[in-house]
């Protein structure tokens, strides 16, 4: 979809503004929460209780996800649960200064616990409910979920600049800030009303009460357990050691620890830019390489990184390294999304997303945080990520053994690449040769078909090709459009340029894809178009309907577009 059209998405408007306030409320504080917790202006905490810290957060996050994905799946699209932790988020200034901190100067357990909750509650959790509420909206209003989640990023990258200030003249400052920003979320959730749901558009019915029972037959099938233990070998230890140990490791490389805590934060801020634009850029590379291999490639940069931090000692290496993060968080985050409305029912898209993602990762946290921490405080920083290296590397190769490839155990919305769609054009052309429907159809097939074994490389005959397999998937009135395409556009975006805007696609009787707009989330895209594809190799793609053998060519032409229609 246009990035133009996106902006005129009311419902894209809503939660990219959602997105930009509450991730700007929520990284002025998290970005330097761990140096406030061991810095002597804070509370000059050890490694180990810091640890204990961490490890209750995640605890507390493991148990308030798993109740906010079920919960939200049960409301479907309404957003009580977001109101919900949107008042604790605008309440974090407040909290931090009269509650938390002297708690945890007075008795150190109970103030633990409790700050442990409202964290989860406010943000650690509430941002995955965000996504998966996100998500939802973008298959019913039919905007890109990437470009949505990618003015996140862009708040946190802003607000990581602006903590960077504030924070060496007071800390406090921080908070305040960020209680400004959760009540601006706030107020945009109350007064911002829902669009109506586009005419023809997917209605919000998948999400109708799922039973307790499908939730446990979900929990009874492999795929999730492998997709849980590949998110405890790899993204847990992103959210431990860039939480836990890089902010504190990080300014120890600079002989002024303030100038590498202001630096720290443009860094931060600089990083999240590049995420930003490459959330926009990860559909793209799925498309190309598939769901599985995108996973493993941002494992794979999850590895590079860590050995660097543990074999270098130069700031300015250490610096670009980091700014892989900023690479290796997209390409792990929609793909796993996308992975999980690939293999199971997307009616349970917020509970699999809260267990098999997020739920997995805390539970990592949980066990592995304490011992992160006492083992830094007796070896060092460099040790622990050499430690931790090992770990990642075996879950890049976990992953690679039991991560479903993209075609395996389908419960979901399929997902093609573009190559998939060249072959399954292919496809309807053969079958179209060997089915009838007419001299003229019998000898375009069968020229289509040479295009594609003799001249495939050739941009030219690839249009044609392309717009020869299109014109059977797309109302006559449209075809014209063809003829203003770049001459290597992939089928998919040709696909989609051939999509009416409004409404959403649906499949006449004659096979075409009629009035509309095609199903995308910023993750997927073409599905509907590639399932009629599908739909017309299974039926033997004879055109009219008609089946294998039908004397009738007559209704064929009836049905499909004349040559000189095409023409």
């Amino acid at each position: 979809m246009s990035v133009w059209r996106s902006f005129a998405n009311k419902s894209y408007q809503q939660n990219s503004a959602i997105f930009f306030l509450f991730f700007s409320a929520w990284s002025i504080w998290y970005v330097f929460f761990q140096i406030w917790l061991t810095d002597p202006s804070g509370l000059n905490l050890s490694g180990s209780r810091v640890g204990t810290i961490f490890s209750l957060n995640s605890l507390a996050t493991l148990s308030l996800m798993l109740a906010y994905g079920i919960i939200q799946d049960r409301i479907g699209m309404k957003r009580h649960l977001a109101l919900f932790a949107t008042i604790l988020a605008s309440l974090v200034g407040p909290f931090f200064i009269w509650v938390y901190r002297p708690l945890l100067q007075a008795n150190f357990l109970v103030g633990a616990i409790i700050g442990a909750l409202f964290l989860a509650a406010g943000f650690n959790s509430a941002g995955a409910l965000f996504e998966t509420i996100s998500e939802r909206y973008s298959r019913y209003y039919n905007f890109e979920y990437g470009q949505s989640r990618m003015w996140g990023s862009v708040g946190y990258a802003v607000l990581a600049i602006v903590g960077g200030v504030l924070y060496p003249f007071d800390p406090r400052l921080n908070f305040w800030v960020s209680s400004a920003f959760g009540l601006a979320t706030l107020l945009i959730q109350v007064f911002w009303k829902n669009p109506p749901l586009p005419k023809g558009g997917a209605q919000p019915t998948e999400s109708a009460h799922p039973s307790s029972r499908d939730i446990l037959r979900c929990f009874k099938k492999k795929s999730l357990w492998a997709i849980m233990a590949f998110v405890m070998l790899t993204w847990t230890f992103y959210t431990v050691l860039d939480a836990q140990l890089y902010p504190d490791f990080y300014t120890t490389l600079f002989a002024d620890k303030e100038v590498g805590r202001r630096v720290f934060g443009i860094v931060c801020a600089g990083q999240t830019f590049v995420e930003a634009a490459t959330l926009g850029v990860v559909p793209w590379v799925m498309r190309k390489i598939g769901v599985r291999s995108t996973i493993l490639i941002g494992a794979l940069l999850l590895f590079v990184r860590y050995a660097a931090y543990a074999m270098f000692t130069s700031v300015v290496v250490i610096t670009c390294f980091r700014l892989l993060w900023a690479i290796e968080l997209p390409f792990l985050l929609l793909p796993i999304f996308r992975y999980i409305t690939l293999h199971f029912p997307t009616r349970l898209s917020a509970t699999l997303y809260m267990v098999g993602f997020q739920i997995a990762a805390q539970l990592g946290v949980v066990i592995y945080s304490p011992f992160i921490g006492i083992i830094k405080d007796r070896i060092g920083y460099q040790p622990t990520f050499g430690i931790v290296v090992g770990a990642v590397a075996v879950g890049v190769g976990f992953g690679a053994l039991f991560l479903l490839r993209d075609n395996e155990k389908v419960e979901g919305v399929e997902f093609y690449r573009d190559s998939d769609l060249s072959e399954l054009v292919d496809k309807v052309l053969r079958s179209s040769a060997a089915g009838g429907g007419g001299r003229k159809l019998r000898y375009r097939a069968k020229r289509a078909s040479a295009i594609t074994q003799k001249s495939k490389a050739q941009a030219s005959n690839m249009r044609r090709l392309r717009t020869f397999g299109i014109r059977r998937l797309i109302p006559s009135n449209s075809l014209r459009k063809v003829r203003t395409l770049p001459s290597r556009m992939s089928p998919g975006r040709v696909i989609k340029k051939m999509g009416a805007p409004k409404g959403g696609a649906s499949e006449s009787s004659s096979g075409h894809i009629d009035g509309g707009g095609i199903y995308q989330n910023g993750i997927t895209s073409v599905e509907s178009s590639k399932n009629a594809i599908v739909a017309n190799v299974n039926a033997g793609a004879n055109p009219g309907g008609t089946s294998k053998g039908n004397a009738n060519p007559s209704a064929a032409k009836r049905k499909w577009p004349s040559s000189n229609q095409n023409q």
